[in-house]
Formats: structure tokens, sequence, C-alpha cells
């Protein structure tokens, strides 16, 4: 991801972001926050949560979303944290 104004739907190109349905539950998402970094703004092949249910998916080349798996994270600790994330987002939405 890369800096961007946090006012901007944009992408890393500074088109405007698809809005894009979650692949499990169906819950609408019309933007994309980097956990490390608020400025970042997504690319082909960054991850992002479901903020209804915590479901994994990954932005594709037209940064619509696709099911992902904790299997396709770089490491564990960014697994760790996908797990710690989705657990936090499904305790919130009970």
């Amino acid at each position: 991801m890369k800096p961007n104004p946090a006012t901007q739907r944009v992408d890393a190109n500074g088109k405007s972001l698809p809005n894009n349905r979650c692949v499990n539950c169906g819950y609408e998402m019309d933007a994309a926050t980097c956990l490390t970094d608020e400025q970042a703004r997504p690319t082909s092949g960054d991850f992002s949560l479901c903020l209804k249910c915590g479901q994994l998916m990954r932005f594709n080349s037209e940064l619509r979303f696709e099911a992902a798996t904790l299997d396709q994270l770089h490491d564990d600790d960014q697994r760790f944290e996908v797990r710690r994330a989705q657990q936090h987002i499904r305790n919130l939405n009970r």
C-alpha cells in the first residue's frame, strides 16, 4: 500500500475504489484502511478483513474482493495478527 490522504477513497493509482461486498456475508464496504498505516491505499494482492464477519479476502487486479486463506499470508506473525483481528471483529459483532 502506498501513502494517501485519509479522506480520499482511492487506490494506489489514484482511481476510485469500487464498492466491494464480503465474499462470505455480503457486507458492503466502500473503503479500506491499513492496520499499520492509516494513509496507505490498496493495491492488487493486498489483504482485507470484513468488518462484519472477519472473513479474510484479497484485492484482485480490479480491486474486487476474492476469498483468501491464512496460508496465503507471508508469515506466522501476519497469521497471528489476522487471527487476532478476526477474533476482535467477531466479538464486537456478536
